[in-house]
């Protein structure tokens, strides 16, 4: 499996050394993420040394920003800062050779049905001039599952028409979908996320890899209360062929060789 790691989690002054240490344990696959604070760092200077590493043999995806960017706002204002700020990632996925863009959904807070059923179509237009602009880039846009039930991909069944009406494909959040099952009191929530991933992995196209405590977001490796390596096993054992992207701090705390390690005990 194609497994690696995100950027967002680890001290800017220590990414490139990480990656270079990632690289030499068969590590190939990682995520930048185009977002504050890692944000201020993705500079000409970053980026040139992140072709260097592309030259040996590291391959990268971009999650797209996501503070402040919401999609389904009902003020028009606030949809544009978000386009622009993603369209401004699209262009440095391009330039750079990074590939996918992974975005999180709109969102709505209202409770009027009227007021949410058009913050939908807002976030489905947004997102279909996205895809749009993203396809002339050579850049394939995925749609990742959040925590919040306000938001419009909180659960699987909520991907349906989205990916009926874009042709985008799925980011599958374990850690969120932890918290979202446990918060509808489903009984197996593990055994839950196994049978979803593997039953829609013709429509996941990357994974995003972290646990918590089924409450907060946390992105916990080692301590989480959900059975990862369970996971890797059961996707390993049915042959996903996407990429997993492990987001946790827990990388840079325990360093790359910990991490192989507990790896390779799966």
């Amino acid at each position: 499996m194609k497994v690696g790691f995100s950027t967002y989690f680890i001290t800017p002054k220590n990414v490139l050394f990480l990656i270079e240490r990632a690289l030499q344990k068969g590590i190939r696959f990682f995520e930048i993420a185009f977002e504050i604070p890692q944000r201020l760092n993705i500079d000409s200077g970053f980026l040139k040394e992140i072709k260097n590493l592309q030259k040996e043999g590291a391959s990268f995806s971009l999650h797209g920003p996501w503070i402040e960017c919401n999609l389904g706002s009902i003020f028009e204002e606030i949809r544009n800062f978000a386009k622009s700020r993603i369209f401004e990632s699209i262009k440095i996925a391009h330039e750079w050779g990074l590939n996918p863009l992974i975005l999180h959904p709109g969102y709505n807070f209202f409770k009027d049905e009227e007021i949410k059923e058009l913050s939908y179509q807002f976030f489905l237009n947004e997102l279909r001039e996205i895809e749009s602009f993203a396809k002339e880039k050579n850049i394939e846009v995925l749609i990742e599952n959040v925590p919040f039930t306000f938001s419009f991909f909180n659960g699987m069944e909520d991907s349906k028409v989205i990916l009926k009406t874009v042709p985008v494909r799925i980011c599958y959040d374990v850690g969120h979908s932890f918290i979202s099952k446990v918060q509808k009191g489903i009984p197996s929530p593990e055994d839950a996320i196994i049978r979803e991933i593997l039953e829609n992995k013709d429509h996941i196209a990357q994974i995003h890899l972290h646990g918590n405590e089924g409450r907060t977001d946390s992105h916990l490796l080692y301590e989480s209360r959900l059975d990862l390596r369970r996971i890797l096993k059961e996707l390993e054992r049915n042959t996903f062929l996407g990429r997993i992207v492990v987001e946790s701090e827990d990388i840079e705390t325990y360093g790359v060789e910990y991490f192989t390690n507990w790896l390779d005990s799966k």
